[in-house]
This record gives structure tokens, C-alpha cells and sequence, in this order.
């Protein structure tokens, strides 16, 4: 898909992003997803382990674990 055809994938929602990774591997989904969680997930690791060195290790974790995880994840749609 062509750059300028791209959707905004800020104004997606997480479904939508999820879906366009698991579908296309789309790596500017997956990247939106990682920009709108990092702070999250760094802060949340920060309060559990109360060292930034750590938190910051226990957040790239997450990331670099995400991908192979979020091919299998499923949508419940029924919530």
C-alpha cells in the first residue's frame, strides 16, 4: 500500500490496528499501538519495580514480546 494511501492510523482504534498487523503485518499499525502504550507500560513497570533502569528493561520486554503475541491474539466481539 502506498504511503499517501494509508489511513490515519492515529485515529484508529486498538481493534482496527490489531486487525491491520494480523492481517498485512503492518508495521506502522503495530508502531502506532506501541506509541499510544509506551508511556503506559513504562510508568506501570516503574511503579512495580521502583527503578527506572528496570522499568525501562521490563517495557521493552513488553515490546519486543508483543509482536509474536498480538498474531495470535483474538477479538472477543461479543463483549
Amino acid at each position: 500500500m502506498s504511503r499517501f494511501l494509508r489511513p490515519k492510523y492515529n485515529k484508529l482504534g486498538d481493534e482496527n490496528l490489531i486487525e491491520l498487523f494480523k492481517q498485512r503485518r503492518d508495521e506502522a499499525a503495530l508502531n502506532c499501538l506501541i506509541k499510544r502504550y509506551m508511556s503506559k507500560v513504562y510508568y506501570f513497570s516503574l511503579s512495580i519495580l521502583k527503578n527506572q533502569m528496570d522499568a525501562e528493561d521490563a517495557a521493552m520486554e513488553v515490546w519486543a514480546n508483543l509482536k509474536n503475541h498480538l498474531v495470535r491474539y483474538q477479538i472477543d466481539k461479543s463483549a
